[in-house]
């Protein structure tokens, strides 16, 4: 019996280009998602690739892009609180928690020797 070739095209990695490339592609706003979509590669091989002990380069240069996607972020928002641009800062929000999974964090502490005064 013959074996089956395998469906698709065989994807290589290149470790002179994709870390370099994730870094730039990341830092001009893009997305892992839309990385993957330009590299014409699954988000499963992305990430296998991020996770694999030989490919150290690329997770590193992962880290520098997703630095670089959050600090995309922080300018976007500086920019609309500024009105330097018009947008929509809902939308804004809504892609700063679903793309760099920033989530509001709140911190509660308890203290018995806190006083308030009300004027009526």
């Amino acid at each position: 019996m013959k074996a089956k070739k395998p469906i698709g095209r065989p994807l290589t990695y290149d470790k002179d280009y994709h870390p370099k490339q994730v870094v730039e592609l990341m830092n001009e706003g893009l997305c892992i998602a839309q990385v993957c979509r330009a590299w014409s590669i699954s988000r499963e091989t992305f990430y296998a690739w991020a996770k694999d002990k030989r490919k150290p380069e690329f997770s590193d240069a992962l880290k520098i892009g997703e630095a670089a996607l959050e600090a995309s972020f922080v300018d976007l928002f500086h920019d609309l609180a500024t009105g330097k641009v018009k947008g929509s800062a809902a939308a804004a929000i809504f892609l700063s928690k679903n793309v760099v999974k920033w989530s509001e964090k709140f911190e509660l502490y308890e203290s018995d020797d806190v006083e308030f005064e009300v004027n009526e």
